[in-house]
């Protein structure tokens, strides 16, 4: 388990929450105490755009799906959770594709995806996987206060880019990747070898989403 922290200027105290590799096969039945909760948080994060729970349900209990939970310290209420699968439209048979991420609204934009995403790609490595596919909106945003912030994709693609991990080895935009049904609008797609090591970043990765911040991004 690895522990995801708060922000920058928080940094030296306690940690919020912390990660949990879904084992399946040590824990057969784990997410039936555990649905309503993980099924409303679906919900809370995306809203219209949420995930059936049929097919969450179906991808969760897949063995081949890698989940990763996030849990608050002190009374291990889920604040998120993100998902992965082997990717079948890679030919390579080396790569596994970010399926599904959701944090609670009351809890984003507090560094708490960043976390989550590393211990996935560590899960995808320890699996076998060498690239990590994903898909990231490419969509204008803009912060609570009216001030432009970088698209997701973005983020990524200066975060894993040459600027700073220079990972990416594809990355192309494309329209909403789970069908008109969830309409995402623009995304970029990437792919990403994660055979190249990580540095950590996460406090980074918050102020390449908000440029008001001050430090030096990755």
């Amino acid at each position: 388990m690895t522990e995801a922290h708060r922000s920058h200027d928080q940094a030296e105290r306690q940690p919020i929450a912390r990660t949990e590799i879904v084992d399946l096969a040590a824990k057969p039945g784990f997410y039936k105490k555990l649905w309503k909760e993980i099924y409303d948080l679906e919900r809370d994060a995306n809203g219209d755009n949420a995930f059936d729970a049929g097919y969450l349900w179906k991808l969760m209990n897949n063995p081949e799906t890698m989940t990763v939970l996030l849990r608050r310290i002190g009374d291990d209420k889920i604040l998120g959770y993100t998902c992965g699968i082997p990717d079948e439209d890679e030919k390579d048979g080396k790569s596994a594709y970010i399926d599904s991420t959701a944090i609670l609204k009351d809890f984003q934009g507090k560094g708490l995806v960043a976390p989550l995403i590393d211990a996935l790609e560590d899960e995808m490595k320890r699996r076998g996987f060498e690239y990590m596919t994903r898909d990231s909106m490419n969509q204008a945003r803009t912060g609570a206060d009216g001030r432009p912030l970088p698209t997701y994709a973005d983020v990524i693609s200066k975060l894993e880019g040459h600027q700073g991990r220079d990972r990416i080895v594809e990355s192309q935009d494309v329209e909403s990747p789970h069908g008109p049904e969830f309409d995402y609008g623009a995304q970029r797609h990437f792919k990403i070898d994660i055979r190249k090591g990580r540095h950590d970043t996460g406090a980074s990765v918050r102020n390449l989403m908000d440029p008001s911040k001050t430090e030096n991004p990755a």
